[in-house]
Parts: C-alpha cells; structure tokens; sequence
C-alpha cells in the first residue's frame, strides 16, 4: 500500500548493498574493499542486528556515492542512520582520525563506541 513504511533490509542485503557499493575498490593491501566492513560486523560479539548493519555500511556514506538519504529511502530505521551518521568520518571537513575518534566518544552512544 502507498505511506506503507519499507521493510527494514535484513542482514543479508546489507551485505549486498555495502557489496555493490564498493564494487572496485581495495584496500591497502590490494584485497575487494568491501572484506573491511564484512570483517567489522563479524567481529562483532553480543551486538544487535542494528549494530551489525551499521558496520556494514559505515564506511558506505564515506567512500562511495551512497548517502543516509539513500539509506533511508532503501527502508534502514533511524537508528541504523544515526550510528551510520557518527561512524562516518567527515573527510570533506579534513576531520582527522583523532578527532573522528573523539567524535564517536562524545557522541555518547554505546553501540558506536562498540
């Protein structure tokens, strides 16, 4: 039905997604980018799925064309788009790595920091 909200993606096309997303890119060491934010959301103990699609796609918003709008429209909750939000460095402002750290603590949000 029209206003119907999106299903939330389930864990499967949030690696579909950040898959597609970085499609070309590699790492530092040569390696598909996207084994970066595969091995975040796997390393992760105890969490919750919200947690796990955010490493997923943390890196999503930063380095490729994909932004929160675009999240948002393909259905992730507020709270998938708010620790996507604080676990994207804002590398346009020349945000460095410590002050990107010292963002994520201010933030005061426990799944981030996690």
């Amino acid at each position: 039905m029209n206003g119907d909200p999106l299903p939330h993606p389930d864990l499967g096309q949030s690696i579909e997604i950040m898959r597609h997303a970085h499609e070309g890119q590699l790492d530092k060491s040569g390696r598909p980018y996207y084994l970066h934010p595969l091995r975040a959301a796997m390393r992760l103990i105890h969490c919750t799925p919200v947690e796990r699609h955010a490493a997923l796609l943390h890196d999503v918003v930063e380095d490729t064309p994909l932004t929160l709008d675009d999240l948002k429209a393909l259905g992730y909750s507020e709270e998938v788009l708010e620790l996507v939000d604080i676990l994207t460095r804002r590398m346009p402002a020349g945000e460095s790595h410590r002050e990107y750290l010292e963002r994520i603590v201010d933030s005061g949000n426990v799944k981030a920091l996690r």
